[in-house]
């Protein structure tokens, strides 16, 4: 295990564009943290700075105390698994599995041992004779993780491993992971762009918008308390609803479209000001009676145990939002509905700055 700092880290490219623009974090021995963020956001580039892989502009990287911003990859003690799982295809699996090991001169008798104890553990013994060609995906990529795991490195990371992998593998895939990684608890460090995989799998979230750590957080506090307006719309499925709103003069309330939500708005937020409201499909709901808002329902999609309703709000903006109700109920196309939202569900945001409003 290893605990990681990364300290201000930067990568600038000579046409002066800016991948990864100063972010500082810590990783404890044995946690497991996802960079989460769009295709470019620079969360790859990250990775590969930490692997060696990729030059550092500023800043430091540094493993159990030791700077290795200038040491060789091979010489960092932490092992890679790709997207495209870079398996050597003359190879079988035992030979793929074992070639780092045998670069390190190590005995013969303790990499069979070692190679054999880790099939065992991914369910790669009656395939240590095979090629890569003649594995499934998942079998492929088994096999790079075991190669990663028989050098017993101080660290794992993982660049968009399953992104190969049709949708009811990657979950299988995703939770094989996760068992193995607390069952060996080594230090891993996981980049994806699926929102769904990084909730799911992570102990904290690094959330990488245009080459900045907009958010570090549980993936507990990174759903109820996001820290910008981008966080807030990439993180849940379906995203945020955000709506243009004003703060009463009481501060008691919001007006949103053609209505008014109750809220107990935050110190800091001036009464007249323009806002932007965001919630949750989840605490949007039927009213019972006159609702302070009206949906007009354009679509509606039926999930199993969830129906997602979309449509505009009637007034104002118009602004579209999507409601998550049980999958039982169903409306028409075209119909209206008298909404409302958990006052305590609303989060504000500033729209110059896009941070949240505490």
């Amino acid at each position: 295990m290893a605990r990681l700092n990364i300290e201000s880290i930067c990568k600038t490219y000579p046409n002066g564009a800016n991948a990864v623009n100063g972010i500082n974090l810590d990783v404890a021995d044995g946690e497991f943290i996802v960079l989460v963020g769009p295709s470019g956001c620079g969360k790859s580039t990250l990775l590969r700075m930490i692997a060696g892989l990729e030059e550092i502009t500023s800043g430091e990287v540094s493993i159990d105390g030791r700077i290795v911003n200038d040491v060789e990859p091979a010489s960092r003690d932490i092992a890679m698994v790709f997207q495209n799982y870079a398996l050597y295809p003359h190879m079988n699996v035992f030979d793929n599995m074992s070639y780092g090991l045998k670069n390190r001169k190590m005995p013969r008798a303790e990499i069979d041992r070692r190679v054999r104890e880790v099939a065992q553990l991914l369910e790669l013994e009656q395939l240590l004779e095979r090629r890569p060609k003649q594995l499934s995906g998942g079998q492929r990529q088994r096999v790079a993780m075991g190669r990663a795991i028989v050098r017993s490195p101080k660290a794992f990371l993982f660049d968009e491993p399953l992104s190969n992998l049709d949708a009811k593998l990657r979950v299988q895939m995703r939770v094989e992971i996760r068992k193995l990684q607390r069952d060996l608890g080594t230090t891993s460090i996981y980049v994806t762009h699926d929102q769904v995989e990084a909730m799911t799998m992570a102990d904290r979230l690094v959330v990488m918008n245009n080459g900045l750590a907009e958010q570090i957080g549980t993936p507990r506090e990174v759903y109820q308390r996001p820290a910008t307006l981008f966080v807030a719309g990439f993180i849940g499925s379906p995203a945020m609803n955000f709506a243009q709103a004003t703060l009463a003069a009481d501060r008691s309330s919001v007006d949103v479209g053609a209505g008014q939500l109750s809220l107990a708005a935050p110190s800091s937020a001036q009464p007249g000001a323009k806002l932007i409201a965001g919630f949750r499909p989840e605490h949007l709901k039927i009213s019972e009676g006159d609702g302070p808002m009206k949906m007009h329902i354009e679509l509606v999609e039926h999930l199993g145990t969830d129906t997602i309703i979309h449509g505009p709000l009637i007034g104002g903006d118009r602004d579209r939002v999507a409601m998550r109700m049980h999958g039982d109920l169903d409306f028409p196309p075209g119909s209206t509905l008298n909404v409302e939202v958990d006052p305590s569900a609303i989060h504000l945001f500033d729209p110059q700055t896009t941070h949240r409003i505490d």
